[in-house]
């Protein structure tokens, strides 16, 4: 078999064909093989009227050859007419090692029916030009109009089925095509992750991707595109790889919320995921901690998260127990998304019954403006008989606000700033602050921030602030007229 460049590309090879006779006179084996191509090949097309089909073939045979003809042979089987060439051979002998190479052009008429066809050659020996020895076929299209389609693939980072500025293009994928008549062939993404194919017949093509292991279609992986005459159709699909969010659970010894060496996991602690993917669909799902601590959720699509640790006996969090804005992109890994428990104090402390209670006030502008600066304020209040020990503040940042810098007094882990204040006597009370920034392109609603307080000797307090992003108002249209 062999191949032919055509434009840009090398085009798929035709059928081969051999077959066995016995030599005239005697019982010497003979054979004869056949191979050819032709250009255009599918899926591109030659135009009705307007354009020429060319084979090219090549005979090797050892017997006593006689005649080879090429032939048009419509879908139905048909010939379509008389041979459009007859070679004939003056081999009065077998020998090895013959072949005979010959290429041939055909204008395709008008008023041909569209359709594939088949260029048919067939080679005939000792003296027979009845009964070809060996035949082999290829297959071509004819069409009334051309186009071109644009087959497209691309990894969608964000799985929100819009292919966006910067998303790659993926080369090498395969997709399976049927034209307007019902002729099947295929097609590659290039380097760029798209391929042109360009002289094809125009109208509604068929197209779907072969899925390759390890990703996941957003967008449909089949279906129509329309190529209009002398003009291009589209065809384009997006694919993500699967993304994971994981962390442990653990035994916060000494109260710091971070993992250190010697602090075992805790198993048996229930989480739960919840979230909205790419294209905006709800997503749940629950899991355990396994006995060294860890949990995994995988097999997740690009989207949005929150993770939320469950109540663990005779025990109290370090750490917030719920976690959010945790953002996955196409076969992202979150890691570290870490809760910490510690052994429950009592609520009062042993010698000073004395009840304490904290208070909590957050603080924050009500209007929002994307792109700006602006600073959340939080005080704690001791306002109980007792002091309040160990108080620590929490305070997980919102999704689409950053934190400009970490105050000194502060730790930022896994988006979640905590301050350790340590003891609060009665009456005492602690103000913390933090810049923080709105993305730019924040959309216009309302963007509410909690943050904690807790003591080992008190319930955890919460305070909320609110700020809005408005739409800017439409301006009024004028209506009036002038007379004179």
């Amino acid at each position: 078999m062999s191949g032919r460049r055509f434009g840009s590309r090398w085009l798929a090879v035709a059928g081969v064909a051999s077959a066995a006779l016995a030599g005239s006179g005697s019982a010497i084996a003979a054979s004869a093989g056949i191979s050819l191509n032709r250009t255009p090949a599918p899926p591109q097309a030659a135009k009705v009227g307007a354009g020429n089909e060319q084979v090219t073939y090549t005979v090797s045979y050892d017997t006593r050859g006689s005649q080879v003809t090429v032939r048009i042979v419509t879908p139905s089987g048909v010939a379509v007419g008389a041979p459009l060439q007859v070679r004939n051979l003056a081999d009065d002998a077998p020998s090895a090692g013959r072949s005979i190479t010959d290429t041939l052009s055909w204008a395709v008429p008008s008023g041909l029916a569209p359709g594939r066809y088949f260029a048919e050659v067939r080679f005939f020996s000792n003296g027979d030009t009845a009964t070809p020895e060996a035949t082999a076929t290829a297959a071509f299209d004819v069409a009334p109009q051309l186009g071109q389609l644009r087959i497209s693939k691309w990894e969608d980072n964000n799985g929100n089925g819009v292919r966006d500025a910067g998303e790659p293009g993926l080369p090498g994928w395969s997709f399976s095509l049927l034209n307007p008549f019902g002729g099947a062939s295929g097609a590659q993404t290039g380097v760029d992750g798209s391929v042109l194919l360009t002289d094809i017949p125009a109208g509604t093509w068929q197209a779907a991707e072969t899925l390759q292991p390890g990703w996941i279609p957003v967008t449909a992986p089949s279906g129509t595109a329309i190529v209009p005459p002398d003009g291009i159709g589209a065809f384009a699909v997006g694919n993500v790889r699967p993304a994971v969010l994981s962390g442990t659970v653990f035994v916060d010894v000494n109260k710091n919320g971070v993992i250190d060496a010697g602090e075992v996991g805790k198993g048996g602690v229930n989480l739960t995921l919840t979230g909205s993917d790419g294209l905006g669909r709800p997503v749940t799902s629950a899991g355990t901690s396994a006995a060294d601590g860890t949990y995994t959720f995988g097999n997740l699509l690009p989207g949005t998260y929150t993770v939320a640790s469950g109540s663990v006996p005779a025990m109290t969090y370090t750490t917030p127990t719920t976690i959010g804005g945790l953002v996955l992109t196409s076969g992202g890994n979150r890691p570290k998304i870490d809760f910490g428990v510690v052994n429950a104090p009592p609520v009062v402390l042993a010698g000073n019954p004395a009840p304490t209670t904290l208070g909590i006030n957050k603080q924050g502008p009500s209007t929002l403006t994307p792109g700006r600066n602006f600073r959340y304020r939080i005080t704690v209040r001791n306002t109980g008989k007792a002091a309040a020990r160990n108080v620590v503040v929490t305070d997980p940042v919102p999704n689409l606000i950053t934190v400009v810098q970490v105050p000194n007094t502060a730790s930022l882990v896994n988006g979640v700033l905590a301050w350790r204040l340590g003891t609060l006597a009665p009456g005492a009370s602690r103000q913390v602050s933090v810049l923080v920034r709105l993305s730019s392109g924040a959309p216009a609603g309302a963007y509410r921030n909690d943050a904690t307080a807790d003591a080992d000797n008190t319930a955890p307090v919460v305070g909320s602030t609110t700020g809005t992003v408005k739409r800017p108002t439409p301006k009024a249209t004028r209506a009036g007229g002038v007379t004179g």
